[in-house]
């Protein structure tokens, strides 16, 4: 009997399967950075609640990808300065997605996105560049506008400038 319930909390404390998001974290023109819809409404989402720890995406985006969106924060410093970043459970072209923000900072225009996968930067060249990224080697950047680095550990952080609208 103890072993059961040893079991049950085992089952109750392990993290969901991950969500595949390969078909909502699309981008229309990868070389502009530009999202495509629904993902362009879940950005838009996410920048409009900075600052409210309510963050929901109903209606932004269909209910089969609400168990990849965790918990989510927010900073904005007294400069302007604002980072709104949901953490996710999911899956994109086979990398493990940790994060999507969006970042501002003072003096530099326009936001960034950002989404940092639990993989080492190699990997994930190798991974997204069959998918038309085309990431340069070795920490040396990317065509513009993507930018690839490393993180914490085995992280890797994608980020690029939002078009302006």
């Amino acid at each position: 009997m103890g072993d059961m319930l040893a079991l049950a909390a085992l089952m109750l404390a392990a993290p969901a399967k991950p969500i595949i998001v390969d078909d909502l974290v699309k981008f229309s023109d990868r070389s502009r950075c530009e999202p495509a819809e629904p993902f362009r409404r879940m950005l838009d989402q996410l920048w409009a609640m900075r600052g409210d720890s309510r963050l929901s995406f109903r209606g932004a985006v269909s209910r089969a990808y609400q168990p990849a969106f965790g918990a989510t924060w927010s900073a904005i410093g007294n400069n302007g300065a604002t980072d709104m970043v949901v953490e996710t459970n999911a899956t994109w072209h086979g990398l493990p997605l940790t994060s999507i923000a969006l970042i501002t900072r003072y003096g530099v225009p326009g936001i960034r996105l950002e989404l940092t996968v639990d993989a080492t930067a190699r990997r994930t060249r190798s991974m997204l560049n069959p998918l038309g990224f085309r990431f340069a080697g070795r920490d040396e950047g990317v065509a513009a506008p993507w930018d690839l680095k490393h993180g914490e550990r085995v992280k890797t952080v994608l980020s690029c400038t939002l078009p302006q609208d």
